[in-house]
């Protein structure tokens, strides 16, 4: 009784397990459910959550360092430092960084972890 007058109240759901120390791997950026934004095939995006608050991963040919944050279901980034390599024309290391500077809270479950911007989610999967 209690948990489906919660469910009706509008209470968020519980986010899931800890998303930290595992390297995330991107899938894809879906905004209003299309698919906007993906990683070429050999083009590595990863996301690894420290458990110590540092976050850090690959942009296609760049690397990226920075803080991260969770209270509940929110989840923030503190600035992200990255490398300024030029990977190609068709890269999206820009988009997927300001994303990622973009994220307000998450939702894991099992082997998948979802950011959400207020626009857009971020699809990650276990590598």
């Amino acid at each position: 009784m209690l948990l489906a007058g919660l469910a009706t109240a509008g209470c968020s759901l519980i986010p899931g397990p800890d998303p930290s120390g595992i390297r995330w791997q991107w899938r894809d950026t879906r905004e209003g459910g299309v698919t906007v934004a993906k990683p070429r095939p050999g083009h590595p995006y990863t996301l690894l959550l420290a458990s110590d608050g540092m976050a850090g991963g690959r942009a296609d040919c760049n690397r990226y360092q920075g803080s991260w944050e969770r209270r509940g279901e929110r989840l923030t980034f503190g600035p992200l430092a990255a490398t300024r390599a030029f990977c190609g024309e068709a890269s999206r290391d820009g988009r997927y960084l300001a994303d990622l500077q973009r994220v307000v809270r998450y939702r894991r479950v099992d082997n998948e972890l979802v950011l959400y911007t207020p626009k857009r989610q971020m699809r990650f999967i276990t590598e």
